[in-house]
């Protein structure tokens, strides 16, 4: 299809720049899908609008603030900041949602209810549910140096004007990985210790150039959790620590009906996503749920060529900064963290992954085991 020129432009235009972003609705609760796309990498419309394009906020879990309260920050309003009440003697974590997500979506209320109930954690949500919105994934690509850009600038004010950020983690699922990735490598004062990457796309950005993706020259440490199948065929990595959680089968695919075109192009953008962060909340909270081990390749693995237990990290919110290379799970039992599973089933209760409770039964750690299977779409391999 040729780029709309005249008339178009200017439409497209005048709808990008609505209050909020153009109108649109929610698919399935949590798909955000919306009448035009708002693409800010090619220039052709108004620049990103801090504040209504993409938003920052803070959460403070500490001293007993409330975890679903929140302040909105603004890049370089000192008032704003202090006002916000930051406190830079605890961590500081930043999560920026996916494609078709929102800052209130599933997955990054899943993170951030994770951290609430860690406690002692700055945490902040990036939100660009207008420049993600579906289903314009290609003008969602965009929009990723644009909002790395973004996150970079905020990241070197607060550092300037409420830092030292201490133990900064910046932490993205799949095209917000790459923005992190972007975001790292255009600031100025901050030198960002950690990345981790949930399901970083491949299509239309695995071939961009280094400054335009997550890359492990990104952070001092860049961890990947991918829930595709491993491939030998990567053109490359994207962290210096790869976690394949997937086994042999690919994940579950769910795919909006309104999404279901012939081409099958969507059902490629959504089928073997949207675990993984799933899986990290967990880990945040039971830091040696999920131990992996260190093979050349997943071949390798299948063929019982890696099987020794000092080659085992945990993957996830634990997962050591000197982890290099790729990792994959022993088996379903240590997938789903049988070691300690009536504590798991506290968890994802905790942080809002089961909507119902189990049965009360002898049979308690078997039905966790199935119920976390289904919920995470894993299959037998």
């Amino acid at each position: 299809m040729d780029p709309p020129h005249g008339f178009g432009i200017w439409m497209l235009c005048i709808l990008s720049g609505w209050p909020g972003g153009p109108p649109g609705r929610l698919l399935n609760g949590d798909a955000w899908v919306q009448i035009a796309p708002v693409q800010k990498g090619s220039g052709v419309c108004q620049d990103i609008r801090p504040g209504i394009d993409i938003t920052f906020h803070l959460y403070r879990f500490y001293d007993g603030h409330d975890a679903e309260d929140y302040k909105i920050l603004i890049t370089y309003d000192k008032e704003n900041l202090t006002a916000a009440g930051i406190n830079p003697d605890y961590p500081t974590v930043f999560y920026a949602h996916g494609y078709l997500a929102g800052p209130d979506s599933i997955e990054s209320r899943t993170i951030r209810r994770a951290y609430a109930a860690r406690g002692g954690y700055n945490f902040v949500t990036v939100g660009w549910r207008p420049l993600a919105g579906g289903p314009f994934y290609h003008s969602a690509v965009e929009n990723v140096g644009p909002l790395g850009y973004q996150i970079a600038q905020m990241l070197d004010f607060m550092e300037k004007n409420a830092g030292p950020l201490k133990d900064l983690h910046l932490i993205g699922n799949n095209l917000g990985a790459h923005a992190m990735g972007v975001a790292a490598r255009r600031t100025y004062v901050v030198r960002v210790p950690r990345i981790t990457g949930f399901d970083p796309a491949m299509a239309n950005i695995s071939n961009f150039p280094l400054e335009q993706r997550l890359d492990p020259g990104d952070a001092y440490f860049v961890d990947v959790i991918d829930t595709d199948s491993p491939s030998e065929k990567r053109p490359h990595d994207f962290g210096h620590a790869n976690f394949y959680i997937s086994r042999a089968k690919p994940t579950k695919c769910h795919v909006p009906r309104i999404l279901r075109f012939p081409s099958n192009y969507y059902r490629r953008a959504f089928c073997g996503h949207g675990r993984a962060f799933e899986v990290y909340a967990r880990s945040v909270l039971h830091e040696n749920a999920f131990p992996a081990m260190h093979c050349a390749s997943y071949t390798a693995f299948r063929q019982g060529l890696c099987r020794d237990p000092s080659e085992a990290v945990p993957m996830g919110f634990k997962a050591p900064n000197s982890a290099r290379g790729n990792y994959f799970l022993f088996n379903e039992k240590q997938l789903f963290g049988l070691g300690n599973a009536l504590g798991a089933q506290q968890t994802s209760n905790q942080i809002g992954l089961r909507r119902s409770a189990p049965p009360t039964s002898a049979s308690t750690n078997g039905y966790l085991v199935k119920q976390i299977q289904d919920f995470l779409g894993f299959q037998r391999a």
